[in-house]
């Protein structure tokens, strides 16, 4: 199994520079630290996508697998899948009708498995025989408020505090960022 991959990449940041300049109170008319907030948005909202394992706007991934898993799991918060294929003892690449599979996205971790009755068709053997395409994310206007807020208070945390420095004590990530980032935090299926 390979790791998951992004084929079509978000649209937009789960915070506006907008809200950044408030949380760090500046006037919106200063625009010299702009691309500075915005290199920190980025940066908050990885550490947020790692640290709840969890996908925050909508976003198409895909990821391979040597043959068909009991079930697929995939971090929430799944949408959709776009597609299955594999490739078959013939070496034919075969997209996977979607009456033959069902999936959770209210579970977390996301799952897809087997229609009922059914089982996942046999593969050729090989090495990524099997592709999984789905997408997960929330809408640009559909991130959890506490988790916006915990990103603003990273984005703020590491405006003011720009590098890492030992002077009495490591400047981390605020406790109340991590609480309000964990409201949301499912943990990991790994």
């Amino acid at each position: 199994m390979s790791e998951p991959y992004i084929v079509t990449p978000p649209d937009g940041l789960p915070v506006s520079l907008e809200q950044a300049k408030a949380q760090c109170h500046i006037d919106d008319s200063y625009t010299a630290e702009d691309d500075v907030l915005t290199r920190l948005i980025k940066a908050a909202w990885n550490y947020t996508e790692t640290f709840q394992a969890r996908t925050l706007l909508t976003t198409t991934y895909a990821q391979k697998y040597d043959y068909f898993p009991y079930e697929f799991r995939v971090n929430p918060k799944l949408q959709s899948v776009s597609s299955i294929t594999y490739i078959d003892s013939s070496g034919d690449t075969i997209t996977l009708d979607s009456d033959l599979y069902e999936f959770d996205e209210h579970a977390k971790p996301g799952v897809i498995y087997p229609e009922f009755n059914m089982c996942w068709p046999s593969t050729r053997g090989g090495r990524n025989d099997v592709t999984l395409t789905w997408v997960a994310g929330y809408d640009d206007d559909e991130v959890p408020e506490s988790t916006q807020s915990g990103i603003l208070q990273i984005v703020a945390h590491w405006f003011k505090h720009r590098e890492a420095v030992l002077q009495g004590g490591f400047a981390e990530v605020p406790m109340q960022a991590k609480s309000l980032l964990a409201i949301e935090c499912w943990g990991s299926y790994r």
